[in-house]
Formats: structure tokens, C-alpha cells, sequence
């Protein structure tokens, strides 16, 4: 269904002469992604209004997106499975932040795993997209700065008693590290 309307994009701006022929594969990744985050974005919604949890969903979703964006990872072949997932992920995440209470240590020492793999993994780069070394270097870059802006969140909000908050960006962040170790980066992508 997307790749079909995604590809009719394509084909149309090919032959207006909008894009080059030759990067069309660059072309159907990028508008297969921008489609599907905002059918993604329009399920979140539809979560938050059955749930009645925006602010969680919303701090999810500003949490894991831009770290993703950067970090790389695993992506689901088929559209429906890359729905489900993404929204499942946030069904999870709101079960997550209703249930979990995490002692101080806990934080520190799942934030220690995490930056480890994104140290080690990121960033993992999609079939579609191959990075150069320049570019390798500034994802992994933006992916750590991503990363320690969100532990800044998390400390304040814990010294300002809002654990669950926190929680959901820790959640983010396993995420992230779960999509990056599904990755499995070759060693040409992993400088």
C-alpha cells in the first residue's frame, strides 16, 4: 500500500523532471519513511486519545525519534510490521510507566549498558542510506549529544520527584539500544 503510493510519487516526479533517475532508490526510502512516521504519528494520536496519556506519549515520541534518526538501527521490511512495532512500543511504553519504579542505581547503571552500545553500535545504517566516514562521525556525534541532553532530562526529573517521567525517557533509550543490536552493523558501519 505505502511502497505503491510512495513508488507513484516517485515515477511523477521522475518524469516532471523533479528528481534524477538515478537516486530514486535514495528517493523511495526517504518518502517511505516520511509516510510512514506520519501514519505513525496519527496512530500515537489515536493512542493519546483513548489513553488520555499525552504528555507520556508526546515525551516518548520526543525522545525516540530524534535519538533513532541518528542512532540507526533495525527497521521492519514490510509497512504493517513497522506500524505494529512502533505502536506497540508506545502501548508498552505507557504499561512501562504505569507499573516500573527504579531505585537511583538502576538508572545510572541501565544508562552505562546503553551508552556503551551506542558508543559500540551507532550508527547503524539502512541498505537505502550507506554514510560516509564524515557523516558516520557527526550521527555519532548528534546521537551523543541526543542521548546526554535526555540524561540531563532524566536527573532533573528525578531530583525534581517526577521518576515516571524519567522512566519513560530511560524506555526511549532501551528502545533505541534494542534497535540498534537488532541492527546488526557489519564493521564497515560501525567506525
Amino acid at each position: 500500500m505505502v511502497e505503491r503510493l510512495v513508488d507513484a510519487i516517485v515515477d511523477y516526479q521522475i518524469k516532471n523532471g523533479s528528481l534524477n533517475d538515478s537516486e530514486r532508490s535514495v528517493y523511495l526510502y526517504g518518502y517511505t519513511l516520511l509516510l510512514e512516521k506520519v501514519i505513525n504519528i496519527i496512530v500515537a494520536l489515536l493512542i493519546c486519545v483513548v489513553s488520555g496519556r499525552w504528555i507520556e506519549v508526546g515525551l516518548l515520541l520526543l525522545c525516540i525519534m530524534p535519538l533513532r534518526s541518528y542512532a540507526g538501527g533495525w527497521h521492519a521490511k514490510k509497512f504493517l510490521n513497522c506500524t505494529f512495532i512502533s505502536n506497540s512500543i508506545i502501548i508498552v511504553g505507557l504499561l512501562f510507566y504505569k507499573f516500573l519504579h527504579l531505585q537511583l542505581l538502576y538508572y545510572f547503571f541501565i544508562e552505562t549498558v546503553i551508552f556503551a552500545i551506542i558508543i559500540y553500535m551507532a550508527p547503524v545504517q539502512h541498505n537505502s542510506r550507506v554514510l560516509s566516514d564524515n557523516e558516520r562521525r557527526v550521527y555519532k556525534r548528534n546521537c551523543l549529544l541526543i542521548w546526554g541532553i535526555e540524561c540531563i532530562a532524566i536527573a532533573w526529573l528525578i531530583h525534581f520527584t517526577l521518576e515516571k517521567y524519567a522512566l519513560i525517557i530511560l524506555y526511549s533509550h532501551l528502545m533505541v539500544s534494542v534497535a540498534l543490536i537488532m541492527g546488526k552493523p557489519d564493521r564497515t558501519t560501525r567506525k
